[in-house]
């Protein structure tokens, strides 16, 4: 009983992240989720490489953001079960770069650290998959402003 109420939990969490990256729309493929993020069918979000890996960074010089210690940040983006996830470089603790600290069932895509609002980055190079606008939501999820 527990292990079906712990796959129920799960799609639920990957229904929410995917109707929040698909502007409030949940895609058909999210009815058939499983417990595992990587099945995650958002393509800016899935990454392949090893569990907290550094697979991307936004130089500071390529971006505008919105941390308390504005100055000097980089975009960085990890790998983690399938799902990429976003932290400012400069901010104290993002829990991203701590593998302890990041569960299989975790659906969080970005770190609030050091962030006041939901902006989190505007590049001008080194995009991320095509994308310059990173927004961090108050769930720790992050949407893109532009395709």
């Amino acid at each position: 009983q527990e292990l079906i109420d712990f796959k129920r939990d799960s799609q639920t969490e990957l229904s929410i992240l995917k109707a929040q990256l698909n502007g409030g729309t949940i895609a058909t493929q999210s009815q058939h989720a499983t417990t595992s993020p990587s099945t995650s069918t958002t393509p800016e979000l899935e990454c392949t490489a090893s569990h907290g890996t550094l697979i991307h960074t936004i130089r500071n010089g390529c971006m505008s953001d919105g941390g308390n210690n504005g100055i000097g940040d980089a975009l960085q983006i990890y790998c983690w079960y399938g799902l990429a996830r976003f932290c400012l470089s400069n901010e104290p603790t993002c829990s991203f770069r701590a593998p302890s600290t990041i569960a299989q069932n975790d659906s969080r895509t970005c770190s609030r650290s050091g962030l006041s609002g939901v902006f989190m980055a505007k590049a001008t190079c080194d995009l991320y998959k095509g994308h310059s606008d990173y927004d961090c939501d108050q769930n720790s999820r992050i949407s893109f402003g532009n395709v």
